[in-house]
């Protein structure tokens, strides 16, 4: 399907869902002799960490997850290690196909809510 092959996946939601290259990135740092940055679908710190022990990469890459909370690494730095609050859903680039920036939709949502 179109959204195995998508650079940006919705529904990650457990674990096993995360790190969605990893197997690609498995085969590149088997064949390559320069540092591995894996992209796509890291939400958690544990997650992160589990890839550059097992050396599946030597970096880790987040995009959404900055996007719904820029200060994620301050608040894993702080010990709390709950994955990031990014709800996986994509509704961030919407705001930019209208030439508004990106934002978390889910989050403005959400405050309009409790208001």
């Amino acid at each position: 399907t179109s959204q195995k092959l998508s650079p940006c996946r919705s529904g990650i939601n457990s674990p096993d869902k995360e790190a969605y290259f990893k197997e690609e990135a498995q085969v590149f740092k088997r064949e390559i002799d320069v540092p591995l940055i894996l992209v796509g679908g890291v939400r958690s710190l544990e997650v992160a960490e589990e890839l550059v022990q097992h050396e599946v990469a030597d970096y880790v890459s987040m995009s959404r997850p900055f996007i719904r909370e820029p200060a994620i690494i301050n608040r894993w730095q702080s010990g709390d290690r709950h994955k990031s609050l990014c709800k996986s859903d994509s509704l961030c680039f919407k705001p930019a196909l209208k030439g508004k920036g990106i934002c978390c939709v889910t989050e403005k949502l959400a405050m309009r809510s409790n208001v």
